[in-house]
C-alpha cells in the first residue's frame, strides 16, 4: 500500500499509522485534489487484479459444480455443538467470579429464608402447615427462573 501511494505522489511515512494515513490521503487534507477512485481505475494494479479476477471466474465456470450431500442439517453434530457451547459458557462464567458468588449467595439466602420461615410447617400436618409447605415450594420455584433471567440479561444487554 505504501509503495502504491508513493508511486502516485502521496507518501506514507514509517512512523505513521498506515490505515489513518490512507484515509487522510484518499479523503482528507492530503488528497491533493486527486480523484483516487479514478487513479485506481487507471492504474496498472487495477488492470492486473481485474485480469486475475477474470481468470478465477473463468476457471470456476469451467469446472463442474461439485457438492456432496452429507445428510446433516448443521455442519457439526449435536454433541460437538453442545461441547463447544458449554465450554464457551463455562469460560464466561469463570471469568466473572463475582457473578457466580452473587448467584450462589442468592440461592443460599433464599433457601435459608424460606427454610427458616416455614420451619415449623414440617412437623405438623394441619391445614396451615400443608398450606405453608405449598407456599414454600411455590416460592422456591421462583429462584431458578430468576437466575436464568439474570444470566440471559448479561448476554443481551449489549454492555460487552
Amino acid at each position: 500500500m505504501k509503495a502504491y501511494f508513493k508511486k502516485h505522489g502521496a507518501e506514507i511515512r514509517d512512523e505513521e499509522n498506515s490505515a489513518e494515513a490512507m484515509i487522510d490521503i484518499v479523503s482528507g487534507a492530503r488528497s491533493k485534489g486527486h480523484d483516487w477512485a479514478q487513479v485506481w481505475l487507471d492504474s496498472e494494479e487495477y488492470k492486473d487484479i481485474s485480469k486475475e479476477v477474470d481468470n478465477v471466474i473463468k476457471e470456476a465456470q469451467d469446472k463442474p459444480a461439485s457438492f456432496e450431500e452429507d445428510g446433516l442439517y448443521y455442519a457439526s453434530s449435536l454433541t460437538t455443538q453442545t461441547k463447544l457451547v458449554t465450554a464457551r459458557a463455562w469460560s464466561s462464567i469463570i471469568r466473572t467470579p463475582e457473578y457466580v458468588l452473587g448467584r450462589i449467595g442468592l440461592v443460599i439466602g433464599t433457601g435459608l429464608i424460606t427454610g427458616l420461615t416455614f420451619e415449623r410447617a414440617v412437623f405438623h400436618n394441619d391445614y396451615a402447615s400443608v398450606q405453608n409447605r405449598l407456599l414454600a415450594t411455590f416460592q422456591a420455584m421462583f429462584v431458578a427462573p430468576g437466575l436464568f433471567v439474570s444470566r440471559v440479561d448479561r448476554y443481551t444487554s449489549g454492555d460487552d
